[in-house]
Order: C-alpha cells, then sequence, then structure tokens
C-alpha cells in the first residue's frame, strides 16, 4: 500500500517531536541522576519507542535518500527498549545529552566558514552527529580522503538545511 505524503511527514514531525522531548527530558541529568529519576527514565524510553516505529513507517525511498541516518538501527531499537529494558535510556540518551567540547578538524572548519547555512546547520546537530562527522574526516585515509569527507559532510547540512530551512 502507498503511503501518502501527508503520513511521511507526520512521521517525520513525530520523529523530530520525540527526539526534543527527550533531549528536553534528559538535559541536566548525569548518568547516575538520570538512572534514579524513574519518571524522566520512563518518558525518554517512550519518547525513543515511538522515534523507532515511526522511522520503521518511512517509506524506503525517504530512507534511501538519507544513507547517512542509521535507520536500521533506529528502529531495531525498539526491540532493545522493550525486551532489554533495563536502563535502557541511560545508556542510549545520556551519552548525547552530556555535551562537551568537540574539537573540529580545521579544514571542516574553514568549509562551515565558507557555506553558512552549512554552519547553521552543523551548530544545531546533536553532539553525536557532530562526533560522527568528525570522526569520518579523523579516520580517513590521507588528504585527498579526508577533503571528500568534508566535501559530503557540506553538501549533506546542505540537504538537511534544503528541507529544514529553519
Amino acid at each position: 500500500m502507498p503511503f501518502k505524503s501527508q503520513d511521511t511527514q507526520r512521521w517525520l514531525n513525530d520523529i523530530l517531536h520525540n527526539i526534543n522531548l527527550a533531549v528536553h527530558f534528559a538535559s541536566g541529568f548525569d548518568l547516575k541522576t538520570f538512572q534514579e529519576d524513574s519518571r524522566t527514565v520512563y518518558a525518554v524510553t517512550r519518547c525513543l519507542e515511538i522515534i523507532s516505529e515511526a522511522s520503521r513507517r518511512l517509506p524506503d525511498e525517504l530512507k534511501a535518500r538519507h544513507p547517512d541516518i542509521e535507520w536500521k538501527q533506529m528502529a531495531g531499537a525498539g526491540n532493545v527498549y522493550r525486551h532489554d529494558y533495563e536502563n535502557v535510556a541511560a545508556r542510549y540518551v545520556v551519552a548525547d545529552t552530556e555535551e562537551g567540547p568537540i574539537a573540529v578538524p580545521i579544514d571542516l572548519q574553514e568549509a562551515l566558514q565558507q557555506h553558512p547555512a552549512a554552519q547553521t546547520v552543523f551548530e544545531r546537530l546533536s553532539y553525536s552527529k557532530k562526533k560522527r562527522f568528525v570522526s569520518w574526516i579523523e579516520h580517513a585515509d590521507g588528504e585527498a580522503a579526508r577533503s571528500l569527507q568534508v566535501k559530503k559532510i557540506i553538501d549533506l547540512l546542505h540537504q538537511i538545511h534544503q528541507q529544514y530551512p529553519q
């Protein structure tokens, strides 16, 4: 059965809304206090379940256009939340809300300065996504590979900006 575009938009909105809720609920906690606050753990876990379920409903064509997003892991995480529920939210969420400084490589910094829209998107990314992009560059084998990764990151950030220009 084909999906309607309004269904897809609703599922994407559900994902974005629940990401924002989970980060809001978990902000200000370290791992220990987060684990001790059962209400927050339940709230965040529920957000993660909704994100997982909504991601399963998205059309394959949309997922194919965004290969940088770990769709299978996102969808499969719902099984973990339901079946391996002890301290799940604490293990999966706190690491992304304990933001610290990220050493952005100079070549990426320079590229971001040349592309203000991409820089704005990068600044809004979650801590873990920023770290993932930085790791692409750090693990590149040689200057040509680094340059290719920087270009790929800038292109992805521009795509995000075009879809969500806020």
